[in-house]
């Protein structure tokens, strides 16, 4: 504030920029108010430029987490809880169950928990932004000395409309002349007073962690419980905590959440003709704004038990951008009799993959006479909806997470035959999958049927299903899926490695029968990414079905 650049602008004034006067006490307040916010918006702008605060908090970020590895939420609730009773145990399955209510993508980059902040909490002062220091400073100069002593030179109001400019400048060069080093040195030091405080009560509590941690890890050595004990032993804890996290949700959603769409918005809504139903929500079409949309409505009302499942669908939508993901508008609440419903509004498509090849028998390949113009026509087209198809996983996966329910119904077709990825209510985020069996189990990959941990490969299992589906017009397992049980159906597919067959006379072209056994491989290690699957696609949909034929059919592509 010393420079004369910046001098210059704070004392830089126009007549647009003057405050009205109606009296003298509203004069004071308004230039006072004028030139606070000025300086706050200098302060901002130079910080934006030198980051000397960003930088610091950074700095000061990463010594806290270096000197003294504060131990994340779960772990020091656990000691908390437990340490004190000595009931610590073996803790490796105490998230199960909990994971599935964290959505977030694991960042690179670790963040403070909340016991984190409450230890560093004493030192907010830190991060205070230079513009609220700012104004802060400017506070008590204007209003206590200078302008008790200066405004009323202005006594009549008359004098000031006519050098309203004079007075801003005036004023504004009166506080930079009262500021100086150790005036702000003082603010400064004023808001650090609780530092100190804090560090001698962070020296205190360290010990005593440490101690806590050294009685953890010996109960953790000598704990001989079998896990099941210690499932049933925490079961009551996480069942109170979904409860208590649904409660806060549903209250959020119902009472606090703001929403892109008003339902008065919505045209041409006909509530009683879904144009799909799921199990959860029915899909109606609509109007937003004059554009043709998709509205999702959730059937049932929201409940503590059913919100946070609704929210995170939302904020998974809201996160996925790509051409070939449904695109998501917004959301509203429709509220009717006390009831509370949950309305994605999302663009329109067509069709489903599954209405493109089950009733348009000319887009399947091993459906047209073989070698012939037909089947060239068909390969291609089904080719590029494959390769779509391909693309829109291979975006999920790179953003961390893993579909999960990967059938022909779940993916959407725009009027220019643009594949739309759609129902991701069940995607999850592959760090917090636990092998719930979730989906259709007839494109279930072996690890999701055994229940065991799984990841991304589970959806390059379904996707060889699709495959097949798109190249036969047909149902995978159609006629097993009749004779057998869920049970003996997990069976086959587990232990007998059972796989959907080929047609004698009607088999895949090379590189999409290669594709579709290696997408089945029990190893998922084996299995190609959907990266991969998207280039062998997309490089092989332009030749001939009669070139694809005669290629060694031992030819294999590399995952």
């Amino acid at each position: 504030m010393t420079s004369p650049s910046v001098r210059e602008t704070l004392c830089h004034w126009t007549e647009e920029e003057t405050p009205e006067a109606h009296d003298l006490e509203s004069l004071e307040h308004e230039t006072q108010k004028l030139i606070q916010k000025r300086l706050a918006d200098t302060v901002e702008a130079w910080e934006r430029e030198h980051m000397l605060v960003k930088m610091a908090q950074e700095k000061i970020t990463e010594l806290f987490k270096k000197e003294f590895h504060i131990l994340d939420d779960e772990f020091m609730e656990i000691e908390k809880t437990f340490l004190l009773s000595g009931e610590l145990s073996n803790i490796e399955d105490i998230n199960v169950g909990l994971a599935g209510t964290e959505m977030s993508v694991v960042q690179n980059q670790a963040q403070f928990s909340a016991k984190e902040m409450a230890i560093i909490g004493l030192t907010a002062p830190v991060w205070i932004p230079l513009a609220i220091v700012a104004g802060v400073i400017a506070l008590p100069i204007l209003g206590s000395m200078a302008a008790q002593s200066k405004i009323k030179e202005w006594t009549e109001l008359s004098k000031y409309r006519a050098a309203r400019v004079a007075h801003m400048k005036e004023c504004t060069m009166m506080y930079l002349n009262h500021v100086n080093t150790k005036y702000i040195q003082d603010i400064v030091v004023g808001q650090l007073s609780n530092l100190h405080h804090y560090l001698d009560q962070l020296k205190d509590a360290i010990p005593k962690l440490i101690n806590a941690d050294k009685k953890l890890i010996e109960n953790l050595r000598t704990e001989t419980r079998e896990g099941s004990q210690l499932i049933r032993m925490y079961r009551p804890i996480n069942t109170r905590g979904e409860l208590l996290l649904g409660q806060l949700e549903y209250f959020r959603a119902v009472n606090m959440k703001t929403y892109d769409v008003q339902v008065r918005e919505l045209q041409d809504w006909d509530r009683t003709r879904p144009i799909a139903s799921g199990s959860f929500a029915d899909v109606y079409s609509a109007r937003l704004h004059g554009r043709p949309v998709a509205l999702k409505v959730t059937r049932c009302p929201l409940t503590d038990d059913n919100t946070l499942e609704v929210l995170q669908e939302e904020e998974i939508m809201r996160k996925l951008k790509h051409k070939n993901i449904v695109e998501f508008l917004g959301c509203a609440l429709q509220i009717t009799n006390g009831s509370a419903r949950f309305i994605m509004v999302l663009e329109l498509c067509r069709s489903t993959l599954r209405e493109v090849f089950f009733r348009h028998p000319h887009n399947c390949p091993g459906k047209q006479k073989r070698y012939s113009a037909e089947q060239g026509t068909a390969l291609n087209y089904a080719s590029k909806m494959a390769a779509q198809l391909a693309d829109g996983l291979r975006y999920i996966h790179e953003c961390g997470y893993v579909h999960r329910d990967l059938k022909l119904e779940n993916v959407l077709v725009t009027s220019d035959d643009v594949v739309k990825l759609c129902d991701v209510g069940l995607t999850k985020a592959v760090e917090k999958v636990t092998g719930t069996l979730c989906g259709t189990i007839l494109y279930a990959a072996p690890e999701v049927l055994r229940q065991e941990k799984y990841s991304t490969k589970v959806d390059m299992f379904g996707f060889g299903h699709l495959l097949w589906e798109m190249w036969y017009g047909e149902q995978v397992f159609k006629y097993d899926a009749a004779e057998l049980t869920n049970e003996q159906f997990i069976m086959s597919v587990v232990l007998n490695n059972m796989r959907p067959k080929f047609h004698r006379d009607s088999e895949p072209v090379y590189y999409w029968k290669d594709l579709m056994v290696q997408c089945w491989d029990a190893d998922p290690s084996k299995r190609p990414t959907a990266e991969t699957c998207y280039t062998s696609l997309i490089s092989n949909k332009d030749a001939s079905p009669q070139v694809h034929f005669k290629i060694d059919s031992s030819t294999k592509i590399k995952s």
